[in-house]
């Protein structure tokens, strides 16, 4: 049987660290049009194609309470692959996009590439974007 010395070790474990690293990149999401005055928090999620846009479906999430006009956020390590974007504010708190008696909603929200649709959310395909090797990814959201 063979046996491997403390340093043989060390070596491939940083080797299989840096290629696990080595396919991720970061995304950058900068929110515009946010109402001060509405208040509440700024939910961004980023997404693959299952799940988008629901709240709580997201791979990677974050909630920034509402303190200027815009907010950033910076995902860092997300592996390659196809995402999108949505975000809304969630001026209630109540941890959901709040929508009228039609399903038309009240409250901000935004999306990817700022692709919007007359009924019900953007298709992914349209808002979707590729995170690539090392890549870095930078985008704004405007609210709607």
């Amino acid at each position: 049987m063979r046996k491997f010395s403390g340093s043989t070790i060390i070596i491939f474990l940083v080797f299989l660290v840096s290629t696990v690293y080595a396919q991720a990149g970061t995304i950058t999401v900068k929110v515009t049009q946010i109402d001060v005055k509405g208040g509440g928090e700024v939910k961004i999620g980023v997404y693959a194609s299952e799940g988008f846009p629901l709240t709580g479906k997201d791979l990677e999430g974050v909630d920034l309470k509402v303190k200027e006009s815009s907010a950033t956020h910076v995902f860092n390590n997300i592996p390659v692959g196809i995402y999108a974007i949505a975000v809304i504010q969630d001026e209630n708190m109540d941890g959901k996009l709040t929508k009228n008696f039609f399903g038309a909603p009240k409250e901000p929200y935004g999306f990817s590439k700022n692709k919007y649709r007359m009924f019900g959310p953007p298709k992914f395909e349209d808002v979707s974007f590729a995170v690539e090797n090392e890549g870095n990814i930078s985008l704004t959201v405007n609210l709607e």
